[in-house]
């Protein structure tokens, strides 16, 4: 596993600091984009390894009843090193008193989530694939 310090709501994280990220993603968002749903997030929290950005995880939230998950992002070659889980157990923690913590994940992430607590449940989203890159200007 590699050593991480996890970081609460770091306001010098820099647009540059995402690239990297979003790897696989059919239309991804620049890193000046990305950026921006950190400074509209609720909360979000960093990993960094030696300083550098290493993942992070975004919430939005009503600030006392629901939260939601809509990003959890790992460099590739630092995955498979307890980051992500570290970064999901961060929010469960940080939000064990709301009434539920939501993530919407594909079918390949379910059992990650799973693996930390969370239960399979039917639900339906409205994606705007066209703007996935960009977001709303």
């Amino acid at each position: 596993m590699a050593d991480f310090e996890l970081v609460w709501n770091d306001e010098s994280l820099r647009p540059e600091e995402l690239e990297g990220f979003f790897v696989g993603w059919e239309s991804p968002p620049s890193t000046e984009v990305a950026h921006r749903v950190f400074k509209k997030a609720s909360e979000y929290c960093l990993a960094r390894v030696d300083g550098k950005l290493a993942g992070f995880i975004t919430v939005f939230t009503d600030g006392f009843y629901i939260a939601y998950i809509p990003l959890l992002e790992v460099r590739p070659e630092l995955q498979r090193r307890g980051i992500g889980k570290a970064l999901v157990r961060a929010a469960v923690e940080r939000y064990r008193d709301f009434y539920k913590l939501d993530v919407l994940c594909d079918l390949r992430s379910v059992l990650f989530y799973q693996q930390l607590g969370f239960k399979w449940v039917s639900g339906a989203t409205l994606v705007n694939y066209d703007r996935q890159s960009t977001g709303r200007e």
